[in-house]
């Protein structure tokens, strides 16, 4: 079962009300972004690397996101991913959203069952159909 803290990054990105169009546009970039990390989140627990392309990627996984997720994929059996958000962070060419990760499965090899944890940023920037995530990055 799947343990998603998703209101805490809601409620510290929607914030207070806020007025006007600049501010308006901000929010809903927000609130784009906050779902995208969950499509993220159940991506890569569904091991569904087509959703990751093709809605989040929207092109080509660059190499070492690639090749990270597909030794994850292949060397993972019950994989249980949680994910703990820490941030999100507009920068001048895109966002950033810096999340705790919690991976719980079974090594497909040796049978062992194994929890690992670590910070990811998931590094998105805008793009003709909206945003898009551009790549992440561990640490």
């Amino acid at each position: 079962m799947r343990h998603i803290l998703w209101l805490g990054l809601v409620a510290m990105v929607l914030g207070a009300p806020r007025s006007g169009s600049a501010q308006d546009s901000e929010a809903l970039n927000e609130q784009v972004l906050v779902a995208m990390v969950q499509t993220y989140n159940q991506a890569v627990e569904a091991k569904d690397e087509a959703v990751l392309r093709d809605d989040l990627y929207r092109g080509p996984i660059p190499g070492d996101n690639r090749r990270f997720l597909r030794a994850l994929f292949t060397r993972t059996e019950q994989l249980s991913v949680t994910y703990e958000p820490r941030g999100l962070e507009f920068k001048e060419d895109g966002a950033v959203a810096t999340i705790e990760c919690t991976l719980s499965f079974r090594h497909a090899r040796t049978g062992e069952q194994k929890t690992t944890r670590f910070r990811l940023r998931l590094i998105f920037e805008p793009s003709e159909n909206g945003w898009r995530l551009k790549k992440t990055e561990r640490g």
